[in-house]
Formats: C-alpha cells, sequence, structure tokens
C-alpha cells in the first residue's frame, strides 16, 4: 500500500513558543510626529482584509481616541503594546529611551517585530528589544516630511536593515501592504546610506541655492535667479528618472569646454564658498560622469589659485 501523506505541522516562530499575546497583522505606531502621524494615517485606512491593520497609536501626553482624525490614541499608560510590529516612530535621539519604555511595559516581546524609523542610526539601538524576545529592525522612509499632514504613502521607499531573516520576510511584506517598495541594507551601512541621502535632499537643496545665488550674483533679481535655477533643476531631474545620469549630463563639462570652465572659475574666484562648491562638484563628475578632455579640466580644477585671483577673494572679503 502507497505511503499515507503526512500532515504538515506548521511550527510558530521559534522566537515565539507561544503567539496568543500577540495581534498579528496589526501595527503600533509609537510617536505621533511628521512621520509617525504620516504612518498612523495610511494605516488607519487599511481594513482586516488587507492583511495589516492600525491597532494603536502610543503618545507620552493623553489625547482623546477621537482626536487626530479619528486615529486609535493611547497614553502608555493605556497601551496594549501586543501588535505584530511596534514601529518606535520618535526622534533619533528618543529611540533608545522610547525602546527602554516599551520594554518596561512589555518584558515579554516575542513575537513581536520592534523598529524604528531612523535613516542613520542602526538597529542594534534596539537591544533592549531583542533581549526581551522581540525581532529587532530599522526601516527608514525615503521621504521628506516637512509637517505633520497626511500624505499618500503608495509607492514610497523603504531601506530596511536588520540582520534577522525572519523578521526581513515579514517587514518586507507588511510595507508592500502599506503600498510601499522596500529594499534591503546591509547592516554596519547606515552611515553611508544616510550620507547619500542628505546628499539627495538637503545638500541638493543647498547645491539650488549656490546656483541661485550665483544667478543673483550675475544682476538677475533673487526671483528671476530662483526661477531659472529651479526650471534647470527640474528638467535636469526630470531627465535623470527618465534616461539615467550620464544620458542626462550636458553642458562645459560633457562637451569637453576647457575655456568655458576656466572663465567660470576666474569668475568664482571672488566668491570662496560659491567656488568651493563649483569644484567639488565638477571633481564629482569627473569620477562619475562622461566629461571630455577629462585631463585638462582636471587640472584646472586642481590648479591653486593665482595671486591676482586670491587678490580678487581678499578684496571681496574686506568689501563685506
Amino acid at each position: 500500500m502507497p505511503a499515507k501523506p503526512r500532515k504538515i505541522v506548521r511550527k510558530p516562530d521559534a522566537a515565539a513558543p507561544s503567539l496568543m499575546a500577540t495581534a498579528r497583522g496589526t501595527l503600533a505606531v509609537i510617536g505621533l510626529g511628521n512621520w509617525g502621524t504620516a504612518l498612523a494615517h495610511a494605516a488607519a485606512r487599511l481594513r482586516p482584509e488587507h492583511g495589516l491593520t492600525l491597532r494603536e497609536v502610543v503618545v507620552r501626553r493623553g489625547e482623546s481616541s477621537t482626536s487626530r482624525n479619528r486615529l486609535p490614541i493611547r497614553i502608555w499608560n493605556e497601551a496594549a503594546l501586543d501588535a505584530e510590529f511596534l514601529w518606535l516612530c520618535v526622534p533619533d535621539d528618543a529611540i533608545e529611551s522610547a525602546c527602554a519604555e516599551l520594554v518596561r511595559r512589555k518584558p515579554d516581546l516575542r513575537g513581536q517585530v520592534v523598529l524604528h524609523a531612523s535613516g542613520a542610526r542602526e538597529s542594534a539601538l534596539l537591544l533592549p528589544a531583542r533581549q526581551a524576545g522581540a525581532r529587532i529592525a530599522s526601516v527608514h522612509p525615503v521621504m521628506s516630511f516637512p509637517t505633520r499632514a497626511a500624505v499618500p504613502l503608495q509607492g514610497l521607499l523603504y531601506g530596511v536593515e536588520t540582520a534577522d531573516a525572519t523578521a526581513h520576510r515579514r517587514l518586507f511584506a507588511m510595507l508592500r501592504t502599506l503600498g510601499g517598495d522596500p529594499f534591503a541594507i546591509a547592516p554596519g551601512s547606515k552611515h553611508l546610506y544616510h550620507a547619500a541621502g542628505t546628499l539627495a535632499s538637503p545638500l541638493l537643496v543647498s547645491a539650488f541655492t549656490a546656483a541661485a545665488e550665483t544667478a543673483r550674483l550675475a544682476g538677475l533679481a533673487p526671483a528671476a535667479a530662483a526661477k531659472m535655477a529651479a526650471v534647470l533643476a527640474g528638467a535636469t531631474l526630470a531627465n535623470i528618472q527618465h534616461r539615467g545620469a550620464a544620458q542626462s549630463f550636458s553642458g562645459p563639462f560633457a562637451r569637453g569646454d576647457a575655456g568655458t570652465i576656466k572663465l567660470h572659475l576666474e569668475a568664482l574666484a571672488a566668491h570662496p564658498v560659491l567656488d568651493r562648491v563649483y569644484r567639488a562638484l565638477a571633481l564629482q563628475a569627473l569620477e562619475a560622469l562622461p566629461v571630455r578632455e577629462r585631463q585638462s579640466i582636471a587640472a584646472l580644477l586642481r590648479a591653486p589659485q593665482k595671486k591676482s585671483q586670491r587678490r580678487r577673494v581678499n578684496a571681496g572679503a574686506q568689501s563685506l
């Protein structure tokens, strides 16, 4: 006789012999700052059939459970803290204290995933939660949240850093339920990852202001200078998105026009900060982009300023 098929017995999470105390498929948002507000409103729109629901929003000060568009707000003393995912949405300097508060109030976190939202800090900050039985991770939303407005999160990128394969799998599934597009960050690399984000967003704004200020020094009215820089920057970013960086690179560096670049450097010599910004971005272009006449342009950029140029810089500084 053929052997009878064996019944498959699914074992629970090894870190959680019993999951009865965990509300599976639920999310708790701890902290209601800019990101926490956006996340809570997005999760509040989910239904059980989606596989994820908002369990509670935990705050330090008491607020009515009907406030903030009827979010399920609880103070720490009232919080169940039994959601499958406990997301600490607090400032970086408050992550460790929030984790300590969580572990103090819920010393058994088996079966749960505790995560924070910092772009720069590692999941290792949550070691007390792991010691209490939780799986830990950091999940960074790749977006700027300057206010507490509820914004759509569909298609949002998330950087996920964790050394725990099970947490990785469960978090990717949860983030996709939120409509997100998660990607992995290797443990130990968060500082470089966050530096990349800083270059791509706030320091991109700084590069924009350098362009606008240079246009203003050329005689444009401030509004016209800002508009010119914005139009060029917007078109360039759109090109990068559709064609990639190399195919969007144009201007004197792409043409190998060393004479024009020399004129730029001479004009910027009286403005040392703008000069350094220009040179730094130009050197990066030499490293990463299709620059013609690379050697002659590199020599221009690395050449020390002439005495006449330094005198112009000093005269400009004295006139301030």
